[in-house]
């Protein structure tokens, strides 16, 4: 009995195991296609991606600023359960330092252990290796900036990340028109 379970749990194991490989390599896979169609373009500046309720729109890239920053107007607008999984997408940039400002709305952040809300017209930022998150704190559509100093390729990054996983396929540019499909 005891043997057929261990031999249960460890075929579990490896399909999790599989499955997370196969994510992972088709990930890298897809960023790689991206960076070859977006080699030599002037920048992502203007374009807007939409990821489950989050929309990021890239205001200023590494290539209009001589690599300094990065900014980025995202908006979000949370369900029940994007709003628990933006919580949980906590992330740490190891060159970068990420700051945020509230546009509209009240954000609840959390960088490496200080968890506070802020609003309109407030700011907080997360220093290079340093653990942080964002959700909305009552549920409602929030918008604020985000900078990463320095912009590296963060932009070409998160826009290969945002095709390789929206299912719905939604990479709209300013202008209206898909791109970069």
């Amino acid at each position: 009995m005891r043997g057929k379970f261990i031999r249960s749990l460890a075929k579990w194991a490896f399909r999790i195991l599989a499955i997370t490989v196969i994510v992972a390599v088709g990930l890298v896979f897809a960023d790689s296609l991206h960076e070859r169609k977006c080699r030599g373009v002037a920048s992502h500046k203007g374009k807007s991606f939409e990821f489950m309720g989050e929309r990021l729109t890239f205001l200023n890239t590494g290539q209009e600023t001589k690599g300094e920053v990065l900014e980025i107007e995202v908006s979000f607008r949370p369900t029940a359960e994007t709003n628990i999984l933006k919580w949980q997408d906590g992330h740490v940039h190891p060159h970068q330092e990420e700051r945020f400002k509230v546009i509209s709305g009240a954000v609840r952040f959390r960088v490496d252990d200080r968890e506070e809300v802020l609003t309109a017209g407030q700011s907080i930022s997360g220093p290079p290796n340093v653990y942080h998150t964002w959700n909305s704190a009552d549920g409602k559509e929030v918008k604020i900036l985000a900078e990463l100093r320095p912009a590296l390729n963060t932009d070409a990054a998160a826009a290969g990340f945002v095709n390789a996983g929206s299912m719905e396929g939604k990479n709209v540019a300013a202008s209206g028109r898909r791109d970069h499909e």
